[in-house]
């Protein structure tokens, strides 16, 4: 895939992990040549405008998208860890495949990142998201991060936020998604990103750059609208999910002083850093940013879905969903998960009223990738 000039990704010729993935890359762009496309995408800071285009299946509809790994043998449910090289970084990840696994169904697949200083395996145990792929039939991937201090794109230039295709978290996304669909059956039409705080943050810049692979994003407690420098072919649908009563990453916008104060291996503290710009701004104005780039209505609806969540949602050209999902008592937590005492102490209470994990999924399940035409 190549990627003009303004777009701030690197012009590459992607390699392909198998003949169907290049078939729908060759179908994709073909019908966003045609005019037939769901959007266009205007240059760099533009807004993704919809445009008339023949009926569509609904996301819930569309038929699969074999990985290259369908055909293949059954593989084991249950947990394994692996590693491999991108660029000049070993990097490493649990995947979780389900019982429903046969080698020959397409299933879909949910990266989930975990947050600034945190890993893998705390995620794994964290949101439930393992178990309920085994309920609904989708593989887990939880990746671990990179630093001394483990994160997610924390590289910046002089616009801020640095999501280039050529950033060594969108290489490893990338090289995962295609490594996995060589392991296992998978639908690449259904590949989902989910995220807590930075791992939040991760999944709405990958958004960005990986819109033609990623078929919607969840992130929890970490939101960022990345403005001119998201330059999208296609709107990535998006559920967030945050807390009123954050203490970290605040409603209002900015990071607590405590946080901000903290040292990074550096040797600045963290609010010095250009990454502090992903904090900026209400939450609330962030999710309406996106929303605008993505051609949706400036006046969104707002519903009391229990008796301290609220649900805020935006009236979106087809295939472009956005909404939010706000615990008015919540602290920066996924809703449903509670966490360890003494970690609740810092970040906040979790709110139960809600399962962020089952309410992703139910979102997820309604988005797919638009099927390409030859």
């Amino acid at each position: 895939m190549t990627r003009g000039p303004s777009t701030g990704r690197l012009d590459r010729a992607e390699p392909l992990a198998n003949p169907a993935r290049a078939r729908r890359g060759n179908g994709m762009r073909r019908l966003w040549a045609a005019g037939a496309a769901i959007v266009i995408c205007l240059p760099l800071g533009g807004t993704v405008v919809a445009q008339d285009r023949p009926p569509d299946p609904t996301g819930a509809d569309r038929a699969p998208w074999p990985s290259a790994g369908c055909g293949g043998p059954p593989a084991s449910a249950g947990t394994t860890q692996d590693s491999m090289e991108v660029g000049d970084l070993t990097r490493s990840w649990s995947t979780h495949v389900p019982p429903a696994h046969d080698g020959q169904t397409p299933l879909p697949l949910v990266i989930q990142l975990h947050g600034n200083g945190s890993d893998a395996t705390f995620m794994e145990g964290y949101t439930g998201l393992d178990a309920l792929g085994d309920e609904q039939g989708f593989v887990t991937v939880t990746p671990e991060g990179r630093g001394q201090v483990q994160r997610w794109i924390y590289e910046f230039d002089e616009r801020g936020w640095d999501v280039a295709a050529t950033n060594p978290d969108v290489l490893f996304v990338g090289a995962l998604i295609d490594r996995l669909g060589e392991q296992l059956c998978l639908d690449l039409a259904r590949i989902y990103v989910t995220g807590i705080s930075n791992g939040g943050q991760a999944a709405t810049a990958l958004a960005c750059v990986l819109d033609e692979r990623i078929a919607a994003i969840a992130p929890v407690a970490g939101v960022v609208d990345s403005g001119s420098i998201c330059n999208t072919v296609r709107p990535v649908p998006m559920l967030a999910f945050y807390g009123r009563e954050d203490p970290i990453a605040l409603f209002e916008g900015g990071l607590a002083p405590f946080v901000a104060e903290s040292p990074t291996e550096v040797g600045t503290s963290l609010g010095d850093l250009p990454m502090a710009v992903a904090f900026e701004g209400r939450v609330t104005n962030r999710v309406a940013g996106i929303a605008e780039r993505y051609g949706c209505g400036p006046d969104p609806t707002t519903e009391l879905v229990a008796e301290h969540v609220e649900r805020t949602s935006y009236a979106c050209p087809a295939d472009a969903d956005v909404a939010l999902i706000v615990a008015t008592d919540g602290g920066h937590a996924w809703p449903g998960a509670p966490l360890p005492p003494e970690m609740e102490a810092m970040q906040g209470p979790t709110n139960m009223e809600i399962d962020a994990s089952r309410t992703m999924w139910d979102f997820f399940v309604q988005h797919a990738l638009p099927e390409a035409t030859e």
